[in-house]
């Protein structure tokens, strides 16, 4: 409802909002994420089905096969510092964008961890999706002292993200 009102007020009578008004309308660019085309493997075949699709660029996913051996990205970790120029390479020289990579780097101490943002930094990438922590749900365990026990992890990887020049989203 707030929030309704807030546009509602901004937007009255075609008023634009002074950034807007202040800049020219850029076209919104669309990433494909790639963890939806596994199926494909090859660079080449990837960047065509994003073409055909009309994406502007591709977030490609650094992950490695699950315990099932299933694959899991089309970059595997333990072959980044190889793989990720070939895939980004291949991915700029169609006209696409390579502008952040998926990962499950939890924290600093995350298999490949370092591996992965250096070999993403070389290339100019400079944001990643991180995994995600879980909250232990018993209600005996309030939530408040489980967030507190994660930042010094959080603090280590950020120090680690400014080593690299890199920003985990």
């Amino acid at each position: 409802l707030a929030a309704d009102a807030l546009a509602g007020g901004a937007f009255a009578k075609g008023a634009k909002p002074a950034a807007a008004a202040a800049a020219p309308m850029q076209r919104l660019k669309i990433d494909c994420y790639s963890r939806h085309l596994l199926w494909l493997n090859t660079p080449a075949d990837v960047v065509d089905a994003c073409i055909e699709m009309a994406y502007d660029g591709i977030d490609l996913t650094v992950r490695a096969p699950n315990q099932a051996g299933a694959k899991m990205g089309h970059v595997d970790p333990a072959n980044v510092k190889a793989d990720l120029p070939k895939w980004v390479n291949a991915i700029r020289a169609a006209g696409l964008q390579a502008d952040t990579i998926t990962t499950n780097i939890v924290d600093a101490d995350s298999p490949n961890a370092e591996a992965i943002l250096d070999a993403a930094s070389q290339l100019g990438i400079k944001h990643y999706w991180w995994g995600t922590f879980s909250y232990d749900m018993d209600t005996t365990k309030p939530i408040f002292p489980q967030l507190d026990a994660l930042k010094p992890r959080v603090d280590k990887l950020q120090k680690l993200n400014q080593k690299y020049g890199m920003k985990a989203m």
